[in-house]
C-alpha cells in the first residue's frame, strides 16, 4: 500500500487498501478492518476503480453479517453483486449471491415450521417388489 501511495496510483492504492482490510478482518481485527473498509471503499469509488469494489463490498457486507447487522449487510452485498455483474467479475458475483441469500434468510427468519419431506403417493412403497 505504501508503494502504491508513493508512486501516486490512486486505483492501486484503493485495491491495496481493500486487500489490507480483508487481511485485517481475517486476522480478527474487526474494528480496524471496519475503518479500513470505509476508507478504501470511499477511495475506490472516488477514483472510479470499480474492479476493486466487488471484493471490498462483499467482505464488508460479510463483516456486517457476522455482527448481525443484517440490513446493512443486505444493502452492501446487493451493491457488491451489482458491481460484480457490471465489471463481469465471475468469481465474486456468485459469492455475493451466496452471502446475500444467507443474509436474507437470516433477516426473514422462519415464518412457518419446517415440514418433513413426504414421498409422493405415486412412488412405490419400500415393500413393493418389482
Amino acid at each position: 500500500m505504501a508503494l502504491a501511495e508513493r508512486i501516486g496510483d490512486q486505483a492501486l492504492t484503493a485495491e491495496a487498501a481493500i486487500n489490507w482490510s480483508i487481511y485485517m478482518a481475517v486476522m480478527g481485527r474487526l474494528s480496524e478492518a471496519e475503518s479500513h473498509y470505509e476508507r478504501s471503499l470511499r477511495l475506490a469509488r472516488s477514483v472510479g476503480h470499480k474492479a476493486a469494489l466487488p471484493a471490498g463490498l462483499m467482505y464488508r457486507g460479510l463483516l456486517h453479517f457476522w455482527k448481525s447487522e443484517y440490513a446493512a449487510a443486505e444493502q452492501t452485498q446487493a451493491e457488491a453483486c451489482q458491481v460484480a455483474a457490471e465489471v463481469r467479475d465471475g468469481f465474486h458475483q456468485p459469492l455475493t449471491l451466496l452471502y446475500l441469500g444467507l443474509t436474507r434468510a437470516n433477516r426473514a427468519g422462519f415464518r412457518r415450521p419446517w415440514l418433513p419431506c413426504r414421498r409422493p403417493s405415486t412412488w412405490p412403497s419400500a415393500t413393493t417388489t418389482a
